[in-house]
């Protein structure tokens, strides 16, 4: 029996899939792996012994697969991903076949792999991080937890008690302001001159402030780009 050693690269995970230097497509027959297939990624090149109608995967160099770890987040310019082992951090539902090592990642991290959307059972989500700030975790609060989505791109503040917090503590008056009272005359002969006034309140005055029609905008100075995900 003729045994060829030769290299080749795995082009899928899930089905683990081959191809072979000098080979135009990968095997359409899944390899026997020799090594642990959960070592192996997308771009890896792979040792094999080819001996009639099956192929041996017997060593692994680990390719770049655009480098980067499972689960890493990557910020760069490109409207899609730049490598097949990664998916755009959008939102998307994946199914958990075809990025098993993405969904144990989330599996391990959060104890469902289903933390961000899908059903945890055939789908997962991946993060939803457009127009969205990255904030590195820590403290107490809301950014105790990774994976936690905080804040709204928009949000308004009515004119009511529950649309403004509190104002508490003192409230000081100025003192030692006088009212100017008009000198006594023969025309002002009586208290009621000074006490008596009408009851009905006095209409309201139309007034405009000036200002812009539009509110004032608040979004700190940025550069937005497009970032994804290290999935297979």
């Amino acid at each position: 029996m003729t045994q060829t050693s030769v290299w080749g690269k795995v082009t899928s995970t899930s089905p683990l899939r081959v191809q072979l230097g000098g080979d135009p497509e990968p095997l359409p027959i899944t390899p026997v792996a020799l090594i642990d297939p959960a070592l192996l990624n997308v771009d890896d090149l792979v040792f094999c012994e080819r001996p009639a109608r099956k192929v041996f995967i017997i060593g692994r160099a680990q390719g770049d697969g655009g480098g980067g770890f499972i689960g890493e987040h990557r910020a760069g310019e490109w409207a899609t991903p730049p490598h097949p082992a990664w998916v755009l951090a959008n939102g998307a539902v994946l199914n958990i076949a075809d990025y098993p090592k993405l969904a144990a990642h989330y599996e391990a991290t959060y104890g469902t792999s289903n933390h961000h959307g899908g059903n945890g059972t055939t789908t997962f989500a991946v993060p939803d991080t457009r127009e969205r700030t990255y904030v590195n975790q820590g403290g107490a609060d809301v950014f105790a937890n990774i994976g936690a989505v905080t804040g709204a791109k928009e949000h308004t503040h009515d004119l009511s008690d529950a649309g403004w917090a509190k104002i508490t503590g003192d409230l000081d008056f100025i003192r030692n302001r006088r009212i100017s009272v008009p000198n006594w005359s023969a025309n002002r002969q009586t208290p009621s001159d000074y006490s008596n006034g009408s009851s009905t309140a006095s209409p309201g005055v139309a007034s405009a402030l000036g200002g812009a029609t539009d509110s004032a905008s608040n979004v700190p100075p940025s550069f937005v780009c497009r970032y994804v995900i290290r999935a297979a």
